[in-house]
């Protein structure tokens, strides 16, 4: 039997090393750029993080959920 998200859940961190893979920490670049993301879009994750999820997901169709809205408690646990 799976976790939370099932059997098929992905490791965010791994998600994020493949999709953020210019160099660097992936998941330090991919905080960085889910904030600027999210500061273009006048989104406040910490007032709405559903539609901040649906932000990230909508700049970069390679996120799946649960990673989107990892990034977001990240963000949200850093302020």
């Amino acid at each position: 039997m799976g976790g939370f998200f099932g059997s098929r859940a992905s490791n965010p961190i791994s998600e994020l090393e493949i999709i953020f893979r210019e160099g660097g920490d992936p998941v330090q670049q991919a905080t960085d750029w889910a904030r600027a993301a999210l500061s273009e879009s006048g989104i406040d994750p910490n007032k709405k993080p559903v539609a901040a999820t649906k932000v990230l997901r909508d700049k970069e169709p390679a996120l799946k959920l649960e990673v989107a809205a990892y990034l977001i408690k990240k963000i949200r646990q850093s302020t």
